[in-house]
């Protein structure tokens, strides 16, 4: 199968998530997609991150609410221990299922930092990478249509260094067309704990495991 893999600290999961999984799935005509909250995310070691089980608990009832039947919730990093490096969950998932194609998805600005992340050699050799991009169909208005060109060009840009750097490793490196959608966890979680409507920005299953579970108040 063909297997793309959505990660991150999903605290919480939001719109944006599930658009740039769509387009993965469709563009890619990927089998699965599997959203993969992070156990214990180095990068954040100094941040408070909701607990992993909850973040993993909203994530499945995102999933599950949603009913694609292309996506899937894993709980692989959450159940791993110790520090959460992309590189070795990546190895781990190859090792594990051997028959099936995985392939990484994330967003420009993770692309351009992939130099500085553990060991990124060891990521090309276990997974393609999808980056996404603002749809150019989608930008209409001349100031996002700059936005569109000029993130294009930050692409292409780390994508040559990436694939010169690390030769040897055959990055495979492609892009993906998204939707416009602007979200940041960090304002999600601010709007809640100000006790706003969330609806615009998360689904209703998730607005409701964040009100039951009295997340970020």
């Amino acid at each position: 199968m063909r297997i793309g893999i959505l990660g991150g600290t999903f605290d919480p999961i939001h719109r944006a998530h599930i658009s740039i999984a769509t387009a993965a799935l469709c563009q890619y005509k990927l089998d699965e997609v599997w959203f993969m909250p992070a156990g214990d995310p180095y990068f954040k070691a100094d941040s408070q991150v909701t607990p992993a089980e909850l973040r993993l608990a909203m994530t499945k009832a995102c999933i599950d609410a949603y009913g694609e039947p292309a996506f899937q919730c894993s709980d692989f990093e959450i159940h791993d221990h110790g520090h959460t490096y992309t590189s070795e969950t990546f190895l781990k998932l190859n090792q594990s299922y051997p028959l099936d194609d995985f392939y990484f998805i994330l967003g420009l600005d993770s692309l351009e930092a992939l130099d500085t992340w553990h060991e990124p050699g060891l990521l090309f050799k276990n997974a393609v990478i999808l980056c996404a991009l603002r749809s150019r169909e989608m930008s209409s208005a001349e100031r996002l249509e700059k936005s569109v060109r000029t993130d294009e060009k930050r692409y292409e840009t780390a994508r040559n260094h990436l694939i010169k750097k690390y030769a040897s490793s055959d990055p495979r490196i492609e892009k993906i067309d998204c939707p416009e959608v602007f979200l940041s966890s960090t304002m999600i979680r601010a709007k809640a704990s100000a006790g706003e409507d969330l609806l615009d920005y998360v689904t209703p299953a998730v607005a409701k495991f964040i009100r039951e579970h009295h997340l970020y108040s």
